[in-house]
């Protein structure tokens, strides 16, 4: 994500500004991917988070936060 960004306006100039080419196509389908599955991924984990899951999470950790909250007292 961080080369994405750092190299954009690079990018902009040789591939989006130039005439398609084999070279500029090969490009895009080798880095536009990656990206696409890691922001699709992103999204899943931070905002569609099924119940099931939820619902472990909170039956593992609830005696670990009480334990820890018991010490503390």
């Amino acid at each position: 994500m961080f080369d994405t960004v750092l190299t954009l306006p690079m990018e902009v100039r040789y591939i989006w500004s130039e005439k398609r080419r084999l070279g500029s196509i090969l490009y895009v389908l080798a880095r536009y991917p990656t990206l696409a599955q890691l922001l699709i991924g992103l999204y899943i984990d931070l905002f569609v988070i099924s119940t099931q899951v939820c619902e472990y999470t909170a039956s593992h950790m609830t005696p670990v936060l009480t334990a820890c909250a018991s010490s503390m007292l």
